[in-house]
């Protein structure tokens, strides 16, 4: 008599297979249609292999998160050094749009999980990722390079940087994707303008 079919627990599940798969399901499926059971199946295990590297979906969730924040980290290293207050935020916005180009995948899963680690917009302040931006910011705060607007200190006007590049780069990703090129020339544009205009010549 045929007996349910087993599903066997293999030994060289590695953790960075199961990094990939969740990846790949969290994006064609969403956070809902991410779960340890469902993992499994995709991966053709038992869930038992999976908690052997992970305790829950939150960690492995924060597992790639932490990966593409190690990519996208790897790309800044690469910026020329000496750069001015002015050049360095443009580079820096340059370098964060070909990232979400080069790695979409990644960039995705690093914003659009509903479960990020912020209780409330002061939180970003204290993000290890978001604070070299302010530093950008008060450092041409400090050499005179910029003044910041009525009301505004240096996180605020580097978090304002960062709304929109990052709404840049995803709409390049999403509804703009078809315009290319044409939409890097005229968001770059812009760019250099919004910068031009913050930072003292």
């Amino acid at each position: 008599m045929a007996g349910k079919k087993h599903v066997p627990q293999r030994r060289d599940l590695s953790r960075q297979k199961i990094l990939e798969k969740a990846r790949k399901l969290f994006l064609a499926k969403g956070l809902a249609g991410l779960s340890m059971r469902k993992l499994a199946k995709e991966l053709r295990y038992t869930p038992g292999a999976i908690y052997k590297h992970f305790d829950n979906k939150e960690e492995i969730l924060q597992a790639i998160r932490e990966e593409s924040w190690a990519v996208s980290s790897a790309m800044d290293s690469e910026m020329p050094p000496g750069l001015s207050t002015r050049d360095l935020l443009v580079e820096s916005a340059r370098q964060y749009l070909r990232f979400a180009a080069a790695y979409p995948d990644h960039y995705q899963l690093m914003f659009n999980t509903p479960d990020l680690p912020y209780g409330a917009p002061e939180d970003v302040r204290k993000d290890p990722h978001f604070a070299p931006v302010i530093a950008m910011v008060e450092r041409g705060v400090q050499s005179g390079e910029i003044q910041l607007p009525a009301g505004f200190d240096a996180a605020m006007l580097a978090f304002q940087m960062w709304i929109t590049v990052h709404g840049a780069a995803m709409l390049r990703l999403t509804i703009m994707n078809a315009y290319g090129k044409e939409f890097d020339r005229f968001f770059d544009n812009l760019l250099v303008t919004m910068i031009d205009n913050t930072v003292r010549k």
